[in-house]
This record gives C-alpha cells, structure tokens and sequence, in this order.
C-alpha cells in the first residue's frame, strides 16, 4: 500500500513567489485584526463593559461581538466606526 500524498510541495520559483504574496497578505491581516480586537479588549476592561454590553451600544446581537473578538468575524469599517464611536477610542489609523 502506498503512502497518501498529503498537502504538495511546489518547486517553481513563480508559485513559491505566489505563496509567499498571499502568506504575508495573510499575517497582515490577522496582525490587524489582532490589533482591533487587543485594543477593544482593553477599550471594555478599562470601561468596566462586557461584549454584550458593547453589542447593546452597537445595535448587534452579543453572538455577533463575541464571534467579532474571537477573530470568527471579519470586521467592517462601519462596525469599527461604530465601535470608536460608542467606546470613544481610535482603532485605526484611517
């Protein structure tokens, strides 16, 4: 019996130059939403407010904030804006 080939090794420099474009496309992204959240995190501790009561100030279900602060959900700007808006915090640098 033969052994299964699990994942493939690529050889060509133009694929490896591919895969390292979308891996670090990649880190950035996870970097900055890592921010986002580190800097609500701390935003709601210093604040004394839960996720469910931020979702209350943000018109959003509880679920949604917890899936948002466990990197489940992607962010969207008008979620940011809202965020900054209701715990008076800079979350980007837009």
């Amino acid at each position: 019996m033969s052994k299964p080939r699990i994942g493939r090794t690529y050889t060509s420099k133009t694929i490896q130059k591919i895969l390292r474009k979308y891996i670090t496309e990649d880190q950035r992204k996870i970097e900055k939403r890592t921010q986002l959240v580190t800097r609500i995190k701390i935003a709601l501790e210093a604040k004394g407010l839960t996720h469910k009561d931020l979702a209350t100030r943000v018109a959003k279900r509880p679920s949604e904030i917890k899936k948002l602060l466990n990197a489940k959900l992607d962010f969207t700007s008008e979620m940011v804006s809202r965020i900054q808006t209701e715990l008076g915090i800079k979350l980007t640098g837009d």
